[in-house]
């Protein structure tokens, strides 16, 4: 009889401890699946905030805030070294020796950095680049969105010019797919 009762004892202890490591692992299994969960969505708005931008966080981080266009152009001269953010639509590429002359038609940049439609440019980039661009892929009416050093407007060039554009020297380039 007292084996038995001693089995029966055994049996029931046996249980208990896999009912409570059964509730164990349960628990540990909803805390990884919750911290899962907060990872995804962790990751997912860090995506949101960093992986749209065509500039890199740390250019973006030294350059000036955006201000319309009218305003740089005729403060030019307080910005002149200063980093900025621009895009617009591709006019034109002339290769030179050492640099490329950009052209574009300006237009503002929407929270992507991607600019907006060119209905809304007020004026002209002219875009200096160390080295060469492939005119076929930086062809007419593409989208980009540059950095750059400031190097002048229309209104600190003599003689001034009556059509408003800014002059940067660029540090980066994003070209928007087609």
């Amino acid at each position: 009889m007292d084996a038995a009762l001693f089995s029966v004892n055994w049996i029931r202890l046996l249980y208990t401890h896999k009912l409570a490591r059964q509730t164990k692992i349960l628990a540990i299994a909803k805390g990884l699946a919750a911290l899962r969960r907060s990872f995804g969505i962790l990751a997912f708005l860090s995506f949101l905030a960093v992986g749209c931008s065509a500039i890199p966080a740390a250019i973006t981080k030294k350059a000036l805030p955006a201000m319309p266009f009218p305003v740089l152009v005729q403060q030019a001269h307080q910005y002149i070294g200063d980093t900025l953010i621009l895009g617009g639509y591709v006019l034109e590429v002339q290769n030179h020796k050492d640099e490329t002359r950009l052209v574009a038609m300006q237009a503002p940049l929407d929270a992507d950095q991607r600019p907006k439609t060119r209905d809304l440019s007020q004026g002209i980039l002219i875009l200096k680049y160390n080295g060469s661009l492939d005119p076929r892929k930086y062809s007419k009416d593409r989208k980009i969105t540059v950095a750059g050093e400031l190097m002048g407007s229309s209104a600190t060039k003599e003689p001034p010019s009556p059509y408003p554009y800014v002059e940067l020297k660029l540090t980066h380039i994003h070209l928007w797919p087609d």
